[in-house]
């Protein structure tokens, strides 16, 4: 993130086949309302890969270290935008939640009641570690006892989930 910027990166995955839908130009620009409710190049970049993929696509709740600049939506309305907009699956990444809720400074229960557990396709859990002060996914550190509780949480919410514990 730059600025009011979301960059989508091509790391030379299946988007390297699809056409771009802004002139080669990789780079949404605008507030997070805008990207998830006016976003029509987010949403039809999401689209085309769900097209070319043999098998449905879920979106994955990203890891923030910081709040996206001027934030005129919260992160679960957000996703939740886009998801819906997209008419996408949800890999909920509780890691992610429980990094997000601790840098950002938000509550994780409150998170996962505000998302549509009703897409939800898969549950990932892995480890992180906390450096300067902030919280990071690493996928190389155990698990804190706050992740196994909101994956608790979501089994409540969305029994028919699969977790998936994980780690690099």
């Amino acid at each position: 993130i730059d600025g009011d910027t979301i960059s989508i990166v091509d790391r030379g995955g299946i988007s390297r086949d699809l056409t771009s839908r802004v002139d080669g130009n990789t780079v949404l620009r605008g507030t997070k309302h805008r990207v998830a409710s006016e976003g029509e190049v987010l949403v039809a970049n999401i689209q085309a890969a769900k097209a070319a993929l043999p098998v449905p696509l879920a979106l994955e709740n990203i890891a923030a270290l910081f709040e996206w600049p001027a934030a005129d939506m919260d992160e679960a309305a957000f996703l939740t935008a886009v998801l819906e907009r997209a008419d996408v699956a949800l890999l909920l990444d509780i890691e992610n939640v429980y990094a997000n809720a601790r840098n950002l400074g938000f509550d994780a229960l409150a998170f996962l009641d505000a998302i549509p557990l009703d897409r939800l396709a898969y549950v990932h859990v892995a480890g992180g570690a906390v450096e300067d002060g902030l919280y990071h996914d690493t996928h190389a550190h155990g698990v804190p006892p706050a992740v196994f509780d909101s994956n608790a949480s979501t089994a409540s919410r969305a029994c028919s989930s699969v977790s998936c514990m994980g780690g690099d």
